[in-house]
């Protein structure tokens, strides 16, 4: 009897173990997020849940991998999967929108890690595939159209030091968080949206200013198969999708464009990209947050906050 009672269990949990592995993997998963990229759409620290079906269900590349261990064993080190890959697949491709809210992995010049164990990021989805895309002052267009922006969306201000004590008095009265970021000789930078940036310069005298850091972009978002042109200003830009993701041998001399030896006037792209953008505008200052994403990288849609009741995100 005891026998019996022991092999129920271990049944049980064995078949627990396979239902919770096969829905990690192929439907639905929880992450953590670990930096404050998406503030204020997303806390550090909340626990979402993504639907690995939106755009599609990736299948394992790492096919004979440890369950419930991502890229290496804790305290030990070593790899949490062997070196035997399988080919890019997604069953049901889904279309990405544009403002979704994407997690996928972070793109490597490391070609030796396989795709689905490089590092998890978070960012929203800004243009696809084949668009146009131009920062201007304080509008973002694509396709010429000016894009909604959330209105979560923290942007960088700058403003002179010596305003600082009461930039930060009034903040602390206006209960709006202390977000200092950078500091650029004598100017300081702070995160602010634009709903807290009205409240602030509400109470401000005029004699204070505040500054928007944005960037000045104009480029085509890689589509598969479209041919973009390669100039000095975009060149290193598009330079780590070339060698790292679309694995050419590129270098640019005398306003030409070379692709594994041969002049070209044109790359042309082997796949889908997807421009992200943080919500957090800290980008601004460090560009690399803000990226293009192909679609072999892309894991899922967040759906929901489940750590601070259940809430959509949007």
């Amino acid at each position: 009897m005891r026998n019996n009672t022991i092999w129920f269990w271990v049944k049980t949990f064995l078949l627990a173990f396979i239902i919770a592995g096969f829905l990690r993997t192929f439907l639905i998963e929880s992450y953590r997020i670990p930096a404050h990229s998406m503030e204020n759409t997303l806390l550090e620290g909340d626990n979402i849940f993504v639907n690995k079906t939106s755009y599609g269900i990736r299948f394992p590349i790492t096919p004979v991998s440890l369950p419930f261990f991502y890229d290496s064993i804790p305290f030990i080190g070593l790899k949490s999967y062997a070196n035997m890959y399988f080919p890019y697949f997604r069953l049901f491709s889904g279309e990405v929108r544009r403002n979704d809210v994407v997690v996928f992995n972070k793109p490597s010049e490391r070609t030796d890690i396989p795709v689905n164990k490089r590092k998890i990021s978070i960012s929203r989805c800004l243009a696809l595939p084949g668009d146009s895309l131009v920062f201007e002052e304080d509008i973002v267009y694509v396709n010429g159209q000016a894009l909604p922006q959330s209105p979560n969306v923290l942007e960088p201000y700058y403003f002179s030091d010596k305003d600082e004590f009461l930039i930060k008095s009034v903040l602390v009265s206006l209960q709006i968080p202390v977000r200092r970021v950078a500091e650029i000789e004598n100017m300081k930078v702070y995160l602010f949206s634009r709903y807290e940036m009205f409240l602030l310069r509400e109470e401000l005298p005029d004699t204070i200013r505040l500054n928007v850091v944005r960037p000045k972009y104009n480029l085509i978002v890689p589509k598969k198969d479209i041919e973009i042109e390669i100039t000095n200003e975009n060149y290193y830009i598009y330079l780590p999708l070339i060698t790292a993701i679309e694995q050419k041998n590129v270098r640019y001399e005398n306003n030409q464009l070379w692709v594994d030896g041969k002049k070209v006037d044109k790359f042309r792209f082997e796949q889908n990209y997807f421009w992200m953008l943080p919500d957090n505008r800290l980008t601004y200052i460090d560009k690399d947050f803000a990226s293009f994403i192909p679609e072999t990288h892309l894991i899922g849609k967040a759906m929901y906050v489940w750590n601070r009741g259940f809430k959509k995100i949007r």
